[in-house]
């Protein structure tokens, strides 16, 4: 059977359809936009939807290509000397930093900390208190990775992310949202080089 498509201007958009109650524009992972809507819908709503909306579509697409430009430009997957240099400087500056930050938030971490390369998150705490670090967070500006630091140490006790959670981290680390927004933008080029 063929793909239902959705075409307005120069875009081309399949449509997903299944049970759901209401139209959504989806962003894949590889950059293309999908329409998913409730079975029944007529394609002349989802194209309305579509024209709704076309300038977040672009504006999302336009970043999606600075994004790629950039990541030319990083170069290609790192080397295994790339890899040890980042985890000798995590090495040096992750210990230091967690103590530190646990000082303030008031919390106590399991020995050692671990670190080594994650396709798909900067660090993780384990409701044990088991801290592990993204090898490539050294590539990150100094407070964004003070902001991963403090994230992880503050899911201790508060293994979720709910409002407490939130609460507690915007306490000690206000500035937290433009890190994250780093991380998301420039930091995801990053990771696209351990794959």
């Amino acid at each position: 059977m063929k793909q239902e498509t959705i075409t307005y201007k120069e875009l081309t958009l399949p449509i997903i359809r299944s049970d759901r109650k209401s139209i959504g524009i989806k962003m894949e992972a590889d950059g293309s936009f999908t329409i998913r809507a409730p079975f029944g819908i007529p394609k002349e709503y989802l194209l309305e939807a579509v024209k709704q909306d076309y300038e977040w579509i672009e504006k999302h697409r336009a970043l999606r290509l600075e994004q790629s430009k950039k990541s030319a430009d990083l170069g290609d997957a790192y080397t295994e000397a790339e890899l040890q240099e980042l985890a000798r400087k995590a090495t040096e500056w992750l210990p230091g930093k967690v103590r530190e930050w646990a000082s303030v938030i008031g919390v106590s971490y399991k020995i050692p900390i671990k670190i080594q390369p994650m396709t798909s998150r900067w660090g993780s705490c384990s409701k044990d208190g088991n801290l592990k670090f993204n090898v490539i967070l050294m590539e990150a500006p100094e407070r964004v990775r003070e902001s991963v630091v403090v994230h992880e140490l503050c899911h201790i006790g508060v293994m979720n992310h709910s409002k407490d959670f939130y609460d507690r981290l915007y306490s000690v680390f206000p500035d937290y949202d433009e890190c994250r927004k780093w991380l998301k933008q420039e930091g995801m080029l990053y990771i696209r080089r351990l794959s």
